[in-house]
């Protein structure tokens, strides 16, 4: 319903349609006159999960008690948020998927909900991800495989447990090394290899100097995520 003033007051729930062909609801290209509101109704979010923003606007549009489809395969600790235009998309159509999500990040940051912020970040860099990959350029396939391995070590920075979990396994890999090759005890080898991978070695052999060189693109990634992750929270 679009009052008097172009605002937009939304409380029902909208539901996909059995058609492959196109996207159920289409506010694309829409121009609010006036600052736009999508509210769900009292204990019930509104399902949004097959709605279209293309050519939107979104910097002065409101989302409240509302429900955004979500990507499975990216859940596995994360909330990686979908729009429904990914469905429908073609093999040019990644920039503008993005620009959506950057809108929609925009919007939800400029409302401090860096929770969801963070899911539709995750969706703008993969789709910034697959842009490249489908690209016929060499190096846009190389930047892609860098954003993948981006997304695995650290989930485009959205994640402080992936980093953490990698620098783990390089602790306990050196670690169990160390222990093997020397008559040291299990525990002086894994404090020489925490503190190597801390960067702060106690001694100054092949296997700190290997270890330091491993851990540290980690340690800096990790410091990339809880900065972010402590900015938001300003």
């Amino acid at each position: 319903m679009i009052d008097d003033y172009g605002r937009v007051f939304v409380a029902v729930e909208l539901k996909r349609i059995n058609s492959q062909d196109e996207i159920p609801v289409q506010f694309d290209s829409v121009a609010f006159m006036d600052k736009a509101r999508f509210i769900g109704e009292p204990g019930l979010r509104m399902n949004l999960k097959y709605v279209s923003f293309r050519n939107v606007d979104l910097s002065n549009v409101e989302f409240y008690n509302v429900e955004w489809g979500e990507e499975v395969r990216e859940l596995v600790f994360f909330r990686r948020l979908k729009i429904i235009n990914e469905d429908f998309i073609d093999d040019k159509n990644y920039g503008e998927i993005a620009t959506i999500y950057h809108q929609l990040r925009k919007n939800y940051e400029s409302s401090l909900r860096f929770v969801e912020a963070g899911g539709f970040f995750i969706g703008e860099m993969e789709a910034m991800r697959k842009g490249l990959w489908k690209s016929n350029r060499i190096i846009d396939k190389l930047l892609s495989l860098t954003y993948g391995l981006y997304k695995v070590i650290a989930m485009y920075g959205e994640s402080i447990f992936l980093p953490s979990t990698w620098l783990t396994g390089i602790v306990l890999v050196f670690a169990i090394l160390r222990y093997l090759s020397n008559n040291s005890s299990f525990t002086e080898a894994f404090l020489d290899s925490l503190f190597a991978a801390s960067q702060f070695p106690r001694a100054n052999t092949i296997a700190d100097l290997m270890e330091r060189v491993i851990s540290f693109p980690f340690l800096g990634i990790l410091f990339i995520a809880l900065r972010r992750r402590f900015e938001r929270k300003k």
